[in-house]
Formats: structure tokens, C-alpha cells, sequence
């Protein structure tokens, strides 16, 4: 049986189309980081949210904190692998083996999973002289 569906991005909501088939060949074909739900509506006035086509200007106040919550966390993590960049310089007295787990722990931040509101955000390692 036929039915009509709808694309979006699963990580912003965005409707990047639509779609008549069947569930098993409409999942069959979706790209990466794409998810599809019955329905129809207009990419340019709806978005995906919850689970439910929304209109684009009427995003939940939940949505609109997360995203804040959001690009508040990359902004400090940014800051944090910036002010470690000196830790991989080749004559830098310190342990590069700890700064680089720590500095890959901070790339991951926004894999963990719940980001971001919970972030488990990775100790800083200790400087150490050289020897």
C-alpha cells in the first residue's frame, strides 16, 4: 500500500521533502541523517518537531532554549580546545598524550547523550615540566 511521507533532517526538523511509497522503500532510500513520517506539508512552512509537522514560526519555546543551550556549549568548548592549542606545539612541556584524549573528549561533548543540556566536560590535565 501506498501512503504519502514526509523527509527531514532528524537533528534540526527541517522538511527536505516528500514522498508517496511504501514505508519499507521510503526507508530503503533515506540518506544519512534523515528520518521520514506519514504525512504531507509544504518544506517551506513546516518543520518536524516532536514528531509532529509544525509551522516553522510557531517552534516550542523548548526548541528555541535547546538551540541557545546549544551553541552556548560548542562556544565554550571552542574556547576550551583554543586555549589548549599550545599543548600540541612540539615543544610544549607537557604530557601530549593526556591533551590529546583531552582535547579529542572535547570534540565528543556534543556526542554525549545529553547534550546539552548534561555535559560531562573533561578534566583538563595537569601541566607537567620536561625533564
Amino acid at each position: 500500500m501506498l501512503h504519502k511521507f514526509v523527509i527531514f533532517e532528524t537533528e534540526t526538523g527541517r522538511i527536505t521533502g516528500t514522498v508517496t511509497g511504501s514505508r519499507r522503500s521510503v526507508a530503503h532510500a533515506l540518506p544519512p541523517g534523515r528520518a521520514f513520517m506519514a504525512g504531507t506539508a509544504d518544506p517551506a512552512q513546516h518543520r518536524v518537531e516532536h514528531g509532529r509537522i509544525v509551522p516553522i514560526g510557531l517552534a516550542s519555546k523548548k526548541s528555541k532554549e535547546r538551540g541557545l543551550a546549544t551553541r552556548d556549549a560548542r562556544a565554550r568548548r571552542d574556547r576550551l580546545l583554543a586555549d589548549s592549542d599550545w599543548s600540541q606545539l612540539p615543544d610544549a612541556p607537557v604530557d601530549r598524550s593526556a591533551w590529546q584524549t583531552y582535547r579529542a573528549a572535547l570534540r565528543d561533548v556534543t556526542e554525549q547523550p545529553g547534550f546539552p543540556q548534561q555535559i560531562n566536560w573533561p578534566t583538563k590535565p595537569g601541566r607537567e615540566e620536561s625533564k
